[in-house]
């Protein structure tokens, strides 16, 4: 499997962008906001919890079984998974979460880069920036 990708330059603000689609999400979906760019995804084509160090301490493992080309995980990891003891005691819930998103926009620079598992994934995110206001149409397709 492998990720498709389309540019659409945007006319409004990252943020803006990210709680539009965050608002019409119908799945689990995360948004990351970092200095120079802004990430969103949703709908987890994989999931994975790990609800102890032990386990934490074998997620490169278990994320090298996914058969997705350039795959990117998400997901968010509890303080206090920090002070858990290493003897496999598990937590009363997950200490981290991770996904692999079957869609994902990365914004940079005013451009937007949809990815998604097929043609109608990249289409959904696009549609849902209809009521922002698009600006532009399509600047590329991959």
């Amino acid at each position: 499997m492998q990720y498709l990708e389309r540019l659409i330059p945007l006319r409004h603000s990252p943020v803006a962008t990210a709680a539009a689609w965050s608002s019409t999400s119908g799945c689990d979906h995360v948004a990351y906001e970092e200095p120079d760019q802004l990430s969103f995804a949703e709908d987890p084509l994989r999931e994975f919890a790990f609800s102890n160090a032990d386990e934490v301490a074998r997620v490169s493992e278990k994320l090298s079984e996914v058969d997705i080309k350039e795959w990117r995980a998400y997901g968010w990891a509890k303080f206090e998974l920090a002070i858990t003891p290493r003897d496999g005691t598990p937590a009363d819930d997950a200490l981290l979460r991770l996904m692999i998103p079957r869609r994902e926009v990365r914004i940079r620079d005013g451009i937007a880069r949809l990815r998604g598992v097929t043609e109608d994934d990249l289409d959904r995110l696009e549609q849902r920036l209809i009521p922002l206001g698009r600006g532009g149409g399509v600047h590329a397709r991959t």
